[in-house]
């Protein structure tokens, strides 16, 4: 059976769930969540119209020859794989299992988009999509720094700390990846803002365009109080004087986040206060007072090196970190929680090493498949991947509703910006 070609009509519904998706990650869970479903049923109309279009023998081996070209997706599905076998021997209650299991699904988002969004010119389009959606939360962050009312801004720290939806962690890291992106697909937003404006000229369009990286980079760095967010946009901006550098200049790169990091030091209060205060909690938790946000990682990280030392190689099973961190208190006093704030011990405490060695091979294997991209795809995911490794070793940012997805819409987006030997490429 073979239907009529509907190409123009699977693009469409593609390209709106996908960028309903990358516009809604930081407007809150259930945006989110049902932006997600959207993905899911685009992925299985597009299944369903592959399906009809060719026979089993064709499509299946289709398929696994574009998958073939991508270490990443093969990592993904193999960590999945061994977090579903952990239930076999998971501590943990099904609830528990039940929620972490939706927690790590959401890294089939990665290969679902990549499945779906199949051309270069389809993934621009996501990417707008995701840089007017940050844009989006950026203006109104700032409204509410100048006193603006914004009934819509739903964020328990909206007045206090001027994030909108999110929370003070998790914007402050996804402006930061956002800011990569516009400066390496500058030429593309250049153009596209001078065709969708009206600019005569494309200097009006790059003159807005490093307005709004400034201001994305005020809003992270002086407006905002997220810790991990300040030390990403530092790390971002290194990345890009590396890339961006004449070769005479590049051998002094590395003093670049020094001279950030002093010149913000004394230029911005909060990152001021929020540096100042690592070495003050760090000697709190070293007198036993777990209370501020370091000494609870502290904790918890060395709690959950006690139950890996345990059990090392299969773990506690999928949701077991809870149970494993009271086994590793011996009766002690405890906080309540659901993860030890960093990502590798979370897979490690659950999932054993075997699950700690598929969570490096996801992260290694997208490096390794970002060298293959265009230039701006490649510097970006690159970019992205700097920025979510520093805040795996800090929080469990694939386990958050919105930014995991947020982290995961932009790698399965820029995979495929794959190097094209006939140079049509519109990057």
């Amino acid at each position: 059976m073979r239907i009529a070609d509907k190409s123009g009509f699977l693009e469409l519904i593609s390209v709106i769930s996908v960028g309903c998706l990358a516009f809604s990650v930081s407007l809150g869970v259930a945006l989110v969540s049902l932006s997600c479903l959207l993905v899911v049923l685009a992925s299985f109309f597009n299944f369903c119209v592959d399906y009809l279009n060719k026979s089993v023998s064709e499509l299946v081996p289709n398929q696994l020859t574009k998958l073939n070209k991508l270490f990443t997706i093969w990592a993904i599905l193999l960590g999945l794989v061994w977090i579903i076998l952990s239930i076999t021997w998971s501590v943990a209650s099904w609830h528990q299992i039940g929620s972490e299991l939706i927690r790590s699904a959401r890294l089939l988002v990665i290969p679902l988009v990549f499945y779906i969004i199949r051309t270069p010119q389809q993934a621009l389009k996501v990417l707008n999509y995701w840089v007017y959606g940050q844009i989006f939360v950026m203006i109104c962050s700032y409204g509410l720094w100048l006193g603006l009312p914004e009934p819509w801004a739903t964020s328990s720290d909206a007045i206090t700390y001027f994030t909108p939806y999110s929370n003070t962690l998790d914007q402050p890291i996804m402006s930061s990846v956002a800011f990569a992106l516009i400066w390496f697909f500058r030429d593309h937003f250049s153009s596209t803002w001078c065709k969708g404006i009206g600019f005569k000229n494309i200097l009006h369009a790059q003159i807005l365009i490093a307005m709004v990286l400034i201001l994305l980079f005020l809003n992270v760095c002086f407006l905002m109080i997220g810790r991990s967010g300040m030390l990403s946009m530092i790390i971002v901006i290194t990345l890009v004087g590396w890339w961006c550098l004449p070769s005479m200049f590049k051998k002094y790169v590395f003093l670049l986040p020094f001279l950030i990091f002093g010149a913000l030091y004394i230029s911005s209060q909060n990152f001021h206060d929020r540096i100042q205060k690592i070495p003050y909690e760090i000697s709190e938790y070293q007198n036993s007072k777990i209370e501020t946000s370091q000494a609870i990682r502290l904790e918890f990280w060395r709690r959950s090196l006690q139950a890996i030392k345990d059990k090392p190689i299969l773990g506690y099973g999928v949701g077991g970190w809870p149970s494993a961190y009271i086994l590793a208190l011996k009766g002690e006093h405890g906080i309540q929680a659901d993860s030890p704030h960093q990502q590798f011990l979370l897979w490690w405490v659950e999932e054993g090493t075997i699950g700690f060695i598929c969570l490096l091979a996801i992260y290694l294997s997208i490096i390794k498949d970002s060298l293959s991209l265009e230039n701006p795809a490649k510097f970006t995911l690159i970019s992205l991947m700097a920025v979510l490794t520093f805040t795996s070793l800090m929080n469990c940012p694939l386990q958050g509703a919105g930014i995991s997805e947020f982290f995961c819409v932009a790698i399965g987006t820029l995979l495929v910006f794959r190097k094209s030997s006939k140079g049509n490429n519109p990057v």
